[in-house]
């Protein structure tokens, strides 16, 4: 049996002219072919889909015009697209009033389903999963959607752009008339991709990091996705923009008792002091009305959510019903604040098992939280398995014991004197990232067997060639230090989530806390010595390493979000 695409065309407002709301077309008179419908049809049927017209016409129940009158408009508008060389596959009205609850009247598919049996009796079987539906209104959205068709919303009838924040149902995708419509359609080439959106803020580089491993490789592994990534901050108001980036740099390394008030009061469960959170929501969303416009603009069918600032978006979006799509969120720490909770998240990726403890107690449900790990990028993995697997043959490098200080993207900590009391004992790499002063200090200083280093992309490199690592505890580069199986040493962290993550290692024994910088030397040389105890930690961090996160994760979106399969 053939089977071939279809496309789906509402009549008033898609192929003539549209009469006006609440008004019908009564008579050939009042029948105007849109200029550019015969074309867009004629490239549809070039194209090999099947082309129908479903279209509610309510007016002959309410006595408007007769079952006559509604035949002979159809005559002409099919004589006057065949004078232009267009054809249609199939007619198909429904009458009904609303009130008579019939199973075909938009946005029932009843009008669809009768299309495709009537095609299946004569031989040919239509392709749903490649099949469009092209309207002028939000019903006839909602027709294509729940028929399981990829929708364009064309603006030459009912519906105008300006109101997109009001339709209860989002189109896949929008378009000036049939004719663009059609263009449209032709340039997917194919079935339409599942829509990802993968949404971080750049306020710190772990949500980026994590967002980007995410979006690597869904491009690299899921073909059937079409994967986008956008930062929320890029599409948030100046203002906001520059407070987000910059105030909590500031915080953090001028005011950290301040930084560590304001995380305390938004975290608290007690209800006269979590009030602060309430406000911020609320400001939240006028903030990144840029980002909402464009979820509606483009109507995914997931959400990644890396920051917990999308995810409240997202989730708000979702619950008001601008957006149908699946929402997840990546907790890019191992401890949880209250903000990463937002109701209408369909998952929680969690880093850890504590990590889904505290999502627990804080009241998402059992079913809607997943343990994953931390995404983070496929060359991290590659290494940590090559590693691990020459480790467990007996593998000895032969080299001197190796430490890898790594600043972090703020470069706060007394990192130039940890690399003078350790130098003449131990090899040391240092990653100065964005702290230009502390590259140039130690360029200059030149100190033997030390290994200087900016802003890199290729940490993995790097990590490969330490025995252990220097940094302060965020969550990303845990994850990343753990997947290659380098212990981490943490100094400085900033209160709140770093030194939750921090105790979280600690009590792991997959890793060490320092609050005093002072013991820093006495630790690195006894590991350096015992090796026993680097077993003993290689060991444990094997326990709570999460090796396939990136392809957890993606499995989990593509399931369990609509749309079509990855």
């Amino acid at each position: 049996m053939m089977k071939k695409p279809a496309v789906f065309l509402d009549r008033d407002g898609v192929i003539n002219q549209y009469p006006g709301d609440f008004k019908y077309v009564t008579s050939t008179a009042g029948f105007f072919l849109l200029e550019g419908a015969a074309v867009a049809v004629k490239k549809l049927k070039a194209a090999g889909f099947a082309v129908f017209v479903a279209s509610n016409q309510a007016g002959v129940s309410k006595g408007i015009y007769s079952k006559e009158a509604l035949g002979e408009i159809t005559a002409l508008m099919l004589r006057e697209l065949e004078k232009k060389g267009a054809s249609i596959d199939g007619v198909y009205y429904c009458t009904h009033l609303q009130e008579e609850c019939c199973s075909c009247r938009k946005p029932k598919t009843g009008l669809v389903e009768q299309a495709v049996g009537d095609s299946l009796a004569a031989g040919v079987e239509i392709d749903l999963k490649r099949s469009f539906f092209v309207g002028d209104s939000v019903i006839d959205i909602q027709t294509g959607r729940q028929s399981g068709l990829t929708t364009v919303l064309v603006f030459s009838g009912r519906e105008k752009e300006r109101n997109r924040s009001l339709w209860q149902t989002q189109p896949h995708y929008t378009a000036e008339d049939v004719d663009a419509a059609a263009d449209l359609i032709l340039g997917l080439g194919g079935p339409r991709k599942k829509k990802v959106v993968i949404a971080y803020a750049s306020a710190g580089a772990g949500h980026r990091k994590a967002a980007e491993a995410l979006f690597n490789y869904l491009k690299r592994h899921y073909p059937a996705c079409d994967v986008r990534k956008v930062d929320i901050l890029t599409m948030s108001a100046a203002w906001f923009r520059l407070f987000y980036s910059y105030g909590y740099i500031l915080l953090v390394k001028y005011f950290p008792f301040l930084w560590s008030l304001i995380f305390t009061l938004t975290a608290s469960r007690r209800k006269f002091l979590s009030l602060p959170a309430g406000p911020m929501r609320a400001l939240n969303r006028f903030a990144t009305s840029g980002f909402s416009r464009y979820l509606l603009r483009e109507s995914p069918d997931a959400v990644i959510n890396t920051h917990f600032l999308c995810s409240e978006i997202a989730a708000q979006l979702k619950n008001s019903g601008g957006i149908k799509a699946g929402i997840f969120t990546v907790i890019t720490d191992f401890g949880v604040h209250p903000l990463w909770v937002a109701e209408g998240t369909d998952l929680y990726f969690a880093a850890s098992g504590y990590t889904r403890s505290e999502l627990l107690s804080l009241g998402v449900p059992e079913d809607r939280v997943r343990v994953s790990g931390i995404p983070v990028g496929e060359e991290f993995i590659d290494y940590g398995l090559q590693r691990c697997a020459l480790s467990s043959g007996g593998y000895c490098r032969g080299r001197e014991f190796t430490i890898l200080v790594a600043t972090g993207s703020f470069g706060i900590g007394p990192f130039e004197k940890i690399i003078r009391s350790l130098f003449l004992d131990v090899g040391i790499i240092v990653v100065c990232a964005g702290n230009k002063r502390l590259y140039c200090r130690l360029k200059a200083r030149n100190y033997p067997g030390v290994r200087v280093f900016g802003m890199i992309d290729n940490m993995y490199d790097v990590m490969a060639e330490a025995d252990l690592i220097i940094t302060k505890p965020g969550g990303l580069t845990i994850s990343e230090s753990l997947v290659m199986e380098l212990i981490p040493v943490f100094i400085m962290a900033i209160p709140g989530q770093e030194e939750e993550n921090a105790r979280f290692i600690s009590e792991s024994q997959a890793g060490f806390y320092l609050r005093d910088i002072n013991a820093l030397r006495a630790l690195v040389l006894r590991l350096k010595k015992d090796k026993k105890e680097i077993a003993r930690l290689q060991e444990n961090i094997s326990h709570i390493k999460k090796i396939n996160v990136l392809k957890d994760i993606s499995d989990a979106v593509c399931q369990s979000s609509p749309g079509p399969a990855c």
